[in-house]
């Protein structure tokens, strides 16, 4: 984290029982209350600050505008909510709790980590699956769950650290809740979301309270009471993952050989019951985002469509891979959705997303990969033209969308609105929609994910079953020599399937895996024929 090496010289007042200052941050610079207009009226339920003119600099300028800030308690907590206008478009408002005692954070696990003095920041969505954080003070028994609460998903960050901006301030901790206006909708004027503060006698109270509001106002649904549901993936009882080539061309499995693996499988379980995964089945894995069709090296048009026909007709759900917001510029031209698809932050740096050592150059140089927002035009209607042409030629009734959940407060295009409109046209065609990782709005709109299962590396709360199911990553050892495949790792241990709820038994084939493991494979299939 960075600081100011002078002192902001920002007022602290106190609102509601609480210690705060106010920062606007516009694309430029960063303001302050000026304390000479400033006025704070306390009520019985919360109260209001006002101020009618900002500063900058330590102090040392002047700038017109205007803040509000108003607290309410109520049934959910003490609920904060700042307004600011401004001549200047305003990026985001940062409302500053200050001089709190030391204490403990907790996050999504629940697991205490102690307030670090250096800081912290932690930023929603993507490393926050909810825009919520807890804190236990060293003086109190009891957390206190900090969120966001807007019906319009948004860019949250909490930073943690102690006192480091006023040099003759109250000591302790701050929190920084800071909430990022949507880029798309930039303006002078801005509405914070509620920041709710509600106390719980522990973590689980803090989080059942936020997934109340989640269901009431984000659409969060029981899996029981889901209805993008298909009734065939409430009765799926293993996931069989085929992998086909890798990005450097190297083929496991061909479609003849994804043929002769459902076959075996067919005989040791319902292929009713079976959910097929197929990730590199276009070619070259990631390179051939963008430009999907059966590739050559594997059996082409041919085998691909009897790998599709003898799944019909035995029973099994195929579910092929897409990459849900990039592809390959070489293959695309992307340069016909001009500049404003690719995936950018609100001062436009453009997102590049993950780096993978594909050719092993020790560089992670990805760049003909185009990272694109979901929310373009012309990428939507490209990105379902070819996947609703490859059902109607081949027939599946399931597809996963890899990368769906990149994230960026894109000024062009927004990010929310693009993935519900991907998922929407493509489950209006009868297509079960999967994503690979999720936040509390993305829970609500796919019901399947991926994940790592592996106890020691597990993220998911206990409480995600309530909402969704998840299969096993897509690097998930398969039994015969833990090959990831076709992810960008390399080998990994195998280990028997998690026993959860949420998990559906995921099992991984390579080229080799079914002649050299096949007690193992067999051993698995039979758990899962009698679940």
């Amino acid at each position: 984290m960075h600081f100011y090496s002078y002192d902001m010289h920002d007022p602290v007042c106190r609102l509601a029982g609480c210690a705060l200052s106010v920062q606007i941050v516009t694309l430029d610079n960063i303001y302050g209350l000026a304390p000479d207009a400033l006025s704070v009226y306390e009520t019985e339920t919360g109260g209001v600050l006002e101020c009618k003119a900002l500063r900058f600099a330590g102090g040392q300028e002047q700038a017109e505008g205007a803040v509000r800030v108003t607290a309410e308690k109520g049934p959910e907590g003490l609920a904060f909510r700042v307004q600011a206008e401004m001549r200047r478009k305003i990026k985001c408002i940062k409302l500053l709790l200050r001089g709190l005692p030391d204490g403990c954070y907790y996050g999504l696990q629940g697991n205490p980590q102690p307030f670090p003095p250096e800081g912290v920041v932690l930023k929603y969505p993507l490393w926050m699956r909810l825009p919520l954080l807890g804190l236990r003070f060293t003086d109190s028994p009891d957390v206190v769950g900090i969120s966001a609460r807007r019906e319009r998903v948004g860019t949250y960050r909490f930073a943690l650290y102690s006192e480091k901006q006023l040099w003759s301030g109250p000591e302790g901790f701050v929190l920084e809740l800071i909430h990022e206006q949507d880029a798309d909708r930039l303006d002078c004027r801005m509405q914070t979301c509620d920041w709710v503060l509600h106390t719980a006698a522990d973590w689980d109270g803090c989080m059942e309270d936020y997934l109340r509001f989640a269901e009431q106002r984000l659409g969060l649904t029981p899996w029981e009471q889901r209805e993008d549901v298909p009734p065939w993936l409430r009765d799926i009882r293993l996931c069989v993952t085929l992998h086909g080539m890798h990005w450097s061309g190297y083929r496991f499995l061909s479609y003849e050989e994804m043929r002769d693996i459902l076959e075996y499988v067919a005989k040791r379980i319902d292929p009713h019951r079976v959910l097929v995964f197929l990730p590199g089945w276009e070619g070259r894995y990631y390179w051939q985002y963008g430009d999907y069709r059966p590739e050559p090296r594997m059996g082409g048009e041919k085998a691909f469509g009897e790998l599709f026909r003898f799944a019909r007709e035995q029973g099994f759900h195929m579910m092929p891979m897409f990459g849900g917001n990039c592809c390959n510029m070489a293959f695309a031209d992307c340069a016909q959705f001009g500049a404003d698809a690719y995936l950018k932050s609100p001062l436009r740096n453009r997102y590049h997303g993950n780096g993978p050592d594909w050719n092993q150059d020790r560089g992670n140089d990805t760049g003909w990969q185009a990272w694109l927002n979901p929310g373009h035009p012309a990428w939507q209607r490209e990105l379902c033209r070819q996947i609703l042409a490859l059902k109607d030629t081949y027939g599946f009734d399931a597809v996963y969308l890899d990368t769906i959940y990149a994230w960026e407060n894109d000024p062009d295009h927004s990010v929310a609105d693009g993935i519900r409109a991907i998922r929407e046209q493509l489950r209006e065609t009868g297509l079960m929609v999967a994503a690979e990782d999720w936040f509390d709005t993305m829970l609500g709109q796919f019901p399947l994910y991926l994940n790592d299962w592996d106890p020691e590396t597990v993220v998911l709360p206990k409480w995600f079953a309530r909402y969704a199911r998840y299969i096993a990553f897509i690097g998930h050892a398969e039994p015969s020599r833990g090959s990831g495949g076709v992810q960008h790792g390399r080998f990994f241990p195998y280990r028997q399937p998690l026993e959860d709820e949420a998990y559906l038994p995921t099992l991984s084939f390579v080229d080799g895996t079914l002649e050299r493991a096949e007690p193992e494979v067999a051993r698995v299939i039979a758990l899962a024929a009698k679940g």
